[in-house]
């Protein structure tokens, strides 16, 4: 106004689509020659034009329409309130079915259930998780059984349950999530990183990227957090285009690379490498952000090499090997083993090197039934006529029974047990 004041032009609106300013109530009840019922995108001189539309007798025609119907909806005294009633209960069914729908989203991704089957039909025994826990809730829920009858009946082609509203939604509610944690993180301000890459099924690399931060609240405490951001598909693997993937991301997010106070990767070259590697290059940009190799992940290879050092823990491990493979080739002889030792024997992890006590641990403590499985395993190869596998378990039980394999089973129990309970610090929250 002339003296400063401000009044809001509550007849004024902006389209972002068409990119023009509109008057309301004209739009509404105007003839179709006036500019801001077409709408105005002339920004020269925009504000006189304002001003002589909203002293014109044809915007007060239509204000005052525009007022009347106002407070005849508030006052529920309009022609068509039967409608209006309608209107206002349909718009409640479908809020409360898009609650119920985003919440079955939200139970399965959390849980990271699949949520198609082979069909769609509503009924149908393969339609999927998601179809599946809609149509048991529509049993007990009244909102999810209305529609469930719409649906039958044909009265309703729109039922939020397609395919591409699955992804929508899924896409919407990972956006959500996504954009609180990046406030809890440029809330907090420092944040460290941690990245990781691995292909996927398609063959294509994805990295991996966690953000770390620490949020003081007054009254409450500290509380460190590690928010999982999603994954980059990344083509070139090298320490320089890891770099640039994660910047661009970053960038993305509007986040201050600055304000990094450390990074954590695994130990390999295109990562941790002291020239080239992806910390290097972050430390170039901003030397207060601490590298810190993955302590797990030392530990494992430290490990795996002290395993491969020596001919003797080789040869312990391969006996291992073989005795799991003679066991679970059949499932009469799972049986015979299961029937004399209360815990099955393992599998051998190679990434994992420490969880390769499992399999140290029937031996260690169920060895003598161990030993009972391979005669009666034996006995039932010579009743099948199977000289091979009674040659093989003949040659497992000498080398059990030999002195040295006794005591690299108490070594490297004692071993991976201090191992694997070091592990799983490492790998705690705290």
């Amino acid at each position: 106004m002339k003296n400063g004041e401000i009044f809001e032009r509550t007849w004024l609106i902006y389209s972002l689509n068409s990119n023009k300013v509109f008057c309301f109530c004209c739009k509404l009840f105007g003839i179709t020659s006036s500019p801001f019922r077409q709408g105005m995108n002339t920004w020269e001189g925009l504000s006189k034009k304002l001003k002589e539309h909203e002293t014109c007798s044809a915007h007060f025609k239509c204000f005052k329409q525009w007022m009347t119907l106002r407070k005849g909806i508030a006052n529920q005294a309009t022609i068509d309130k039967k409608q209006q009633k309608l209107l206002h209960k349909e718009r409640i069914f479908w809020r409360a079915v898009l609650e119920r729908i985003l919440d079955i989203t939200l139970f399965l991704s959390a849980r990271n259930l699949a949520f198609r089957g082979s069909d769609t039909a509503i009924g149908s025994k393969s339609n999927g998780n998601f179809l599946g826990v809609f149509e048991l809730l529509a049993k007990y829920d009244t909102v999810l059984n209305e529609l469930m009858q719409r649906i039958q009946d044909k009265e309703t082609k729109e039922h939020y349950l397609s395919n591409d509203t699955q992804n929508e939604l899924i896409r919407l509610l990972a956006r959500e999530i996504e954009s609180k944690n990046l406030s809890k993180v440029k809330k907090a301000k420092y944040y460290s990183i941690i990245l990781d890459c691995t292909p996927d099924v398609s063959h294509k690399e994805q990295m991996s990227i966690i953000l770390r931060s620490v949020t003081c609240t007054p009254g409450v405490g500290i509380d460190i957090s590690e928010n999982f951001f999603g994954y980059l598909t990344v083509n070139d693997t090298t320490g320089k285009g890891l770099f640039n993937a994660f910047l661009n991301q970053a960038k993305n997010w509007d986040l201050n690379i600055l304000d990094c106070r450390g990074q954590s990767y695994d130990n390999g070259a295109n990562m941790k490498g002291k020239v080239k590697g992806v910390q290097a290059r972050f430390l170039e940009m901003n030397p207060k952000a601490l590298y810190v190799p993955c302590a797990n992940y030392s530990l494992n290879l430290v490990i795996v090499d002290g395993a491969l050092s020596s001919i003797s823990a080789i040869s312990f491990f391969g006996v291992l090997s073989r005795l799991y493979t003679l066991f679970s080739s059949s499932p009469p002889r799972w049986e015979i083993l299961k029937s004399c030792v209360a815990i099955s024997v393992k599998p051998q992890s190679d990434t994992r090197w420490e969880s390769r006590i499992n399999c140290v641990k029937p031996l260690r403590f169920y060895l003598k039934e161990i030993l009972e499985a391979l005669e009666k395993l034996e006995e039932h190869a010579l009743e099948k006529r199977d000289g091979a596998t009674s040659t093989e378990v003949r040659s497992l039980t000498e080398y059990i029974r030999a002195w040295p394999f006794l005591l690299s089973i108490i070594i490297w129990y004692d071993v991976l047990f201090q191992i694997n309970k070091s592990s799983k610090l490492l790998q705690s929250i705290s």
